[in-house]
């Protein structure tokens, strides 16, 4: 059990567009910030009931303790009073146990692009790879008569001043599990189109592909994977998604 980590997610403040960046922490630093948390919450709870909340109660003789304290210390009663309240409901949603393990956590991304309700014109794909690096796919067909498949893709935490390529690899067997490995570059159209990172290791394209030939209502698992365009390397790659011809 000491070896156990969980995932939690924090948002990468240096890069607008970065996705979500996992960030693994032993279990007990876990679950003694929850302790922490709870236990702050109740300290405001008692000083509330028990020094600002009799303020505004009758004492035995029916006498508001309000007309009997000083007017400012009234109002300063009054404001602690607020804060403590807007404090509380903070912490009560800063306290939420969001926290997965390893097995639920692992469950989740392993159906995350899969939608069975219907159809997925549109996509919002993940990647992710080693140390932090991650990216996102707005996949994204307009229903308009250009049968047109719009990528704008986004990549950080990678090695900056490199070039990268998108790929992705589609089969027919819908069962949420993509078992192909011919992958196809893309780019501007049929011209592939490489994904350039800056001095901090991310970089964005806006890439397209003309699907135009595929008979409408064809559907397909699909699944991404970034390479690095000299070497070749795989650095980020994608779950298994599920999309279908506009």
């Amino acid at each position: 059990m000491i070896n156990e980590r969980y995932n939690l997610e924090i948002w990468n403040h240096t890069e607008p567009y970065c996705l979500k960046q996992q960030v693994h922490l032993p279990f007990y630093f876990v679950h003694i910030s929850h302790f922490l948390c709870k236990r702050l919450i109740h300290s405001f709870l008692f000083m509330f009931f028990t020094f600002i909340q009799p303020s505004f109660q009758h004492n035995k003789q029916g006498i508001l303790f309000q007309q009997i304290i000083n007017p400012k210390v009234m109002k300063k009663l009054t404001r602690i009073s607020f804060l403590t309240a807007m404090a509380m409901l903070f912490l009560l949603s800063a306290c939420k146990e969001d926290v997965l393990s390893p097995t639920e956590n692992s469950s989740v991304s392993a159906t995350a692009g899969v939608t069975k309700s219907g159809p997925n014109y549109d996509l919002d794909v993940v990647l992710r790879g080693a140390e932090g690096a991650n990216g996102e796919i707005k996949f994204r067909q307009p229903n308009d008569p250009e049968i047109v498949i719009h990528l704008d893709t986004r990549i950080c935490g990678l090695t900056p001043n490199t070039s990268y390529l998108l790929q992705r690899a589609v089969d027919t067997n819908l069962d949420g599990n993509c078992t192909s490995t011919t992958w196809l570059t893309l780019g501007k159209g049929l011209t592939p189109q490489a994904i350039v990172t800056d001095k901090k290791g991310s970089g964005k394209e806006k890439l397209f592909r003309d699907v135009s030939a595929i008979p409408l209502g064809s559907t397909f698992d699909i699944h991404f994977q970034v390479i690095n365009e000299q070497t070749q390397a795989v650095v980020l790659t994608s779950d298994c998604y599920q999309y279908t011809i506009r």
